[in-house]
């Protein structure tokens, strides 16, 4: 099986402000013991938020730090298990350009446990101005009714709705499936130790 040896993949953990009453001393020392031993953290210029917006300076963000060497850019939850060989080997074959995959809704955006744009979408976002009224909500929402908006023409929607899926112990509708594969690409609703646990042992045995 191909490994990720050839990909460059880089991983980050984006936040914003936190609130005043909660970014003590201890919580910038804890950033700060992370980022220096990691180098994983990038903070936002804006308070920390999960549907005011923060979702569009995530793109903007990202669309500056891309470079030819990059054709994806990539949002997660923090409560999926994203299995990034399988997600780079189902990627391979896809477009470079104008690119949106992932778990599609009924709704025909991509939900927010994964979402994968091509970078030629994150930097549309980026030299497009901040517009409130386009992205203070749902964020997977928003950004599937800004692309439809904005990129529909061009759009290549391709998705993902076997190999995402939520914890198979929660059952929850549209992406819930009894059971994990070794293909499987992402596994949503992580939200205790136990469950990550689980996950990791499965596919990490040793």
């Amino acid at each position: 099986k191909q490994s990720l040896i050839l990909d460059k993949v880089d991983f980050k953990f984006i936040l914003g402000i936190p609130p005043p009453d909660e970014y003590t001393p201890e919580l910038k020392s804890l950033l700060t013991i992370e980022n220096n031993t990691y180098g994983d953290l990038i903070m936002l210029d804006i308070e920390e938020n999960m549907n005011n917006g923060k979702a569009y300076f995530y793109w903007k963000w990202v669309a500056g730090y891309t470079d030819t060497q990059y054709n994806y850019v990539i949002k997660a939850d923090d409560d999926a298990f994203v299995h990034f060989q399988n997600l780079a080997l189902n990627l391979r074959p896809l477009p470079r350009e104008h690119l949106y995959y992932g778990l599609e809704s009924p709704d025909h955006f991509i939900f927010g446990e994964l979402e994968v744009l091509s970078v030629d979408h994150a930097r549309m976002i980026a030299s497009s101005p901040y517009n409130q009224t386009e992205w203070n909500g749902n964020e997977d929402r928003f950004l599937g009714y800004w692309l439809m908006n904005h990129a529909n023409s061009t759009l290549i929607r391709i998705p993902e709705n076997c190999l995402i899926f939520n914890d198979p112990r929660i059952k929850r509708r549209f992406c819930w499936r009894p059971w994990a594969s070794p293909n499987s690409i992402v596994i949503h609703r992580l939200k205790e130790i136990p469950a990550w646990k689980s996950v990791i042992d499965l596919y990490f045995p040793d």
